[in-house]
């Protein structure tokens, strides 16, 4: 949320619309919305567990760039 609020801050300082970036909750039925929003989501690059990557590649209908487990994130 922290980092949210600076990233809200810097967009707002440089005139940019602060709806471009999402802080989703931290839940599976929201990233499983999110992989599924074709026409306003470009590319998914899951970073996490592999339960995570597995979950996200078994669900998205958007493009995806696996790069492997890691901290536990979705871009």
């Amino acid at each position: 949320t922290a980092i949210m609020k600076v990233i809200y801050d810097v967009l707002k300082k440089h005139g940019v619309a602060t709806d471009i970036v999402q802080l989703l909750p931290p839940d599976r039925q929201a990233t499983e919305s999110l992989l599924k929003a074709n026409g306003k989501v470009d590319i998914i690059i899951p970073r996490g567990s592999q339960q995570l990557i597995d979950f996200v590649r078994k669900n998205a209908t958007v493009p995806v760039i696996e790069t492997g487990a890691g901290i536990v994130h979705v871009y």
